[in-house]
């Protein structure tokens, strides 16, 4: 009876195309797993009122670097604008959100209101949380005028917090010889740091240092990232 030979099959190349499967199903898979967010995203958009904080998570996830490179993409801001059909100042905020609220604070507060909160904070410094804030009865603003978090709108927040950043800037400025600055200029640096933090600069500081004769008032900016220098210059660009 005639023997049969067994088929002859090189270890090495089913070896490498196994690595490569693998590799092919790695990557397929964050591919699903971000398109299936964006797509959560889209549904959700149009219930934001109740899904803010789904929306939140879901970009807490395709911030990082794999989700952004499964998708093509090359910085979160280009994301959030291709694919999610948010503008990049909206993700930023939402991200800002379910990092520093639970979801039943949020849900509380309501999503603009939250995010204006969020912000506040911020501009507040000091230790103090959206949470913490939320339930004080008041808050004394540096302008005299007292801010009441749970009866007051998103607006009066957000224009609370510009106050709080404003005069932090105003401060820090006169420590440092901006002492002569106008008011115009306090502005302008309150607005830069927002504007820093708004593109994804979370630890930016804009300081007033002196004020010139020949040239007027010199400001500094600070905590700038080397791998978000490229963000500065958008920043600076838009403002």
């Amino acid at each position: 009876m005639m023997e049969m030979k067994k088929p002859f099959t090189s270890a090495p190349a089913v070896e490498l195309l196994n690595t490569g499967t693998a590799a092919e199903k790695v990557a397929e898979s964050l591919r699903s797993e971000a398109r299936g967010l964006v797509d959560l995203i889209s549904r959700r958009k149009t219930q934001i009122g109740e899904s803010f904080y789904d929306i939140g998570l879901a970009l807490v996830r395709l911030k990082t670097r794999d989700m952004l490179g499964a998708l093509g993409r090359r910085s979160f801001g280009e994301m959030c604008e291709m694919d999610a059909g948010l503008s990049r100042s909206t993700g930023i905020r939402l991200v800002s959100l379910v990092t520093s609220v639970t979801r039943d604070e949020a849900l509380a507060m309501g999503a603009t209101k939250a995010i204006a909160m969020v912000e506040l904070a911020a501009a507040a410094g000091g230790g103090e949380t959206p949470a913490t804030l939320f339930t004080k009865q008041t808050v004394s603003l540096p302008n005299g005028r007292t801010l009441h978090p749970k009866r007051a709108s998103a607006k009066e927040v957000s224009d609370a917090a510009a106050i709080l950043r404003r005069a932090r800037v105003h401060d820090a400025s006169r420590r440092r010889g901006g002492r002569g600055a106008k008011r115009e200029d306090h502005a302008f640096a309150a607005a830069l740091e927002k504007k820093l933090h708004d593109f994804g600069i979370e630890r930016a500081r804009v300081r007033l240092i002196s004020v010139k004769p020949t040239h007027g008032a010199e400001l500094t900016i600070e905590r700038i990232p080397l791998a978000k220098v490229d963000k500065l210059r958008k920043a600076l660009a838009a403002s």
